[in-house]
């Protein structure tokens, strides 16, 4: 029974540490994230502003210049006003998603994150991503967190004690039968 207690604690530590080191990946992975998407928005950006030098010099919005292409009998035209106007929605889509999580405090950051999740640039963080040990505030309370739920799943999952103490009480009188006779 000892030996059981003992294995049972030692279970209990090392799936409530592998919780904790499992939760601190979230702050780093949000920043793996944010930084793609402080590297697309400064791509995006550029085209951005371009088109607007561009329907500047025709003294146009850049919401008349898009529409111009958009509206030309030129199947070319078109498709170029169609990945003109995808480029600055998803600029704006970008730049969105990166203030919110900039400005999302550290109880809402994991719900941000997900409201803005955009899954070419997740995939492209998970591809990318090292786990880490974070040494910050942020990191410590998800561990914090981590070894809470780590350690209530755990006791949900482990074995009912007073069933492992029944079948042990049943193992030493069928053992000590065996050795009586």
């Amino acid at each position: 029974m000892f030996i059981f207690t003992w294995m049972i604690k030692i279970i209990d530590r090392l799936f409530t540490l592998a919780c904790a080191l499992g939760f601190v990946q979230i702050p780093l992975f949000i920043n793996e994230y944010m930084h793609q998407l402080v590297g697309r928005q400064a791509e995006l950006r550029l085209y951005v502003e371009a088109m607007q030098k561009s329907a500047a010099i025709s003294n146009k919005s850049l919401e008349q210049y898009i529409n111009k292409f958009l509206q030309s009998a030129d199947i070319d035209f078109i498709q170029q006003g169609n990945l003109m106007e995808s480029m600055v929605e998803r600029f704006s889509r970008i730049s969105d998603a990166l203030s919110s999580l900039q400005t999302a405090s550290l109880g809402t950051r994991p719900f941000v994150f997900m409201s803005h999740l955009d899954s070419a640039i997740f995939q492209s963080t998970f591809k990318h991503f090292t786990i880490g040990v974070p040494f910050t505030w942020e990191g410590a309370i998800y561990a914090i967190v981590g070894v809470v739920i780590g350690y209530c799943l755990f006791s949900c999952l482990r074995p009912n004690r007073s069933k492992i103490a029944q079948q042990q009480q049943k193992d030493k009188r069928q053992l000590q039968k065996s050795l009586d006779q």
